[in-house]
């Protein structure tokens, strides 16, 4: 989730993704941000979706490039996040 300039608003909902995103080292699923230029989403909001990890125990479900450390915020709700630890959502999943 690149940011395009940071106008993206990503609304992901009603999916099943079972991931084993590195088999060998850390991995995610959702990378935000734009390693090729300092650029954020709007929002990410993650609805009804259930999302497993199936790899290492260092794998996460959300990665932030670190100029998007504390943003955008993600919300959603109906959420089943197993294998990791979900990510902060507001409201929880």
């Amino acid at each position: 989730m690149r940011g395009s300039g940071n106008r993206l608003r990503l609304n992901f909902h009603d999916n099943v993704i079972t991931a084993n995103p590195n088999y060998t080292d850390a991995g995610y699923i959702f990378d935000v941000g734009n390693p090729a230029m300092v650029a954020c989403p709007m929002s990410l909001t993650f609805t009804n979706n259930r999302i497993t990890l199936t790899g290492e125990s260092s794998d996460v479900f959300v990665y932030r490039e670190s100029w998007c450390a504390s943003s955008p915020a993600i919300s959603g709700s109906g959420n089943t996040w197993t294998g990791g630890t979900a990510p902060a959502v507001s409201p929880g999943p």
